[in-house]
């Protein structure tokens, strides 16, 4: 669910600028507000821009540079890009960051807004999104070697209805592309293991608590080894 109460107030303990700095990094914005509305993604993007920084969390944090096909000459229409080492990475994330990052995005396609890939859950993460008015609405998908972004949105910015949603009307269109491109031969490789240090516990969805047992209120969580006081298992 977009809980945009959880976002402030994540907002509020980590600082405003900690997490300018980090959409930066990542290439989202190039120079990001400094007013709190930014927080809640009040800020002009493009999608090869989303695509890019989600692409940085499937590729272990490292830093990549889209490249633009403008047209394919091959007579098999077949699109051959070189495979390039990781460079540099982004500053101020870890392994277990990036780990629960996407632990929490394959959550939105297990059963969340993208709840209709569910059956994809293991092999896919990813994030619906919707605009005020649903001027905007989007959805980018990923593997661990596969990013797919879809955005549709109207050039004067006129709204695209009151019930569109990233769900309703970008979703369909990612899962169209994301299956006739597994019909087509694509091969989705298994997320990686999650690394030393991160562990799990039973979570209470709608309290926040960790609990004993699971059940229908439960979700399993991946947490920093370390960071949960023992009197809160």
């Amino acid at each position: 669910n977009s809980r945009n109460v959880m976002t402030a107030h994540l907002m509020s303990l980590i600082g405003l600028n900690p997490i300018r700095e980090l959409t930066q990094s990542f290439g989202l914005y190039e120079h990001p507000n400094t007013n709190y509305p930014f927080i809640l993604g009040a800020q002009e993007t493009t999608l090869i821009s989303l695509v890019k920084a989600y692409g940085e969390i499937a590729n272990g944090g490292y830093l990549i540079s889209p490249q633009m096909i403008d047209q394919v000459t091959d007579p098999g229409n077949q699109v051959s890009i070189l495979k390039r080492l990781p460079a540099a990475r982004v500053p101020g994330v870890d392994e277990i960051s990036l780990f629960q990052i996407r632990y929490l995005m394959q959550g939105v396609v297990e059963r969340g807004t993208a709840a209709r890939l569910s059956r994809f859950s293991k092999i896919l993460a990813g994030k619906t999104g919707t605009t005020n008015d649903s001027k905007d609405v989007w959805f980018i998908g990923y593997t661990s070697n596969l990013i797919i972004g879809v955005y549709i949105g109207n050039d004067n910015a006129k709204s695209l209805g009151n019930q569109s949603t990233g769900a309703g009307v970008a979703l369909p269109l990612f899962e169209r592309i994301f299956t006739e491109s597994i019909k087509n031969g694509y091969l989705p490789e298994p997320f990686s293991a999650p690394p030393k240090g991160v562990v799990f516990y039973s979570t209470n969805r709608l309290t926040g608590e960790i609990v004993s047992s699971m059940s229908n209120d439960t979700v399993l969580e991946a947490y920093r080894e370390g960071s949960i006081k023992k009197d809160q298992k």
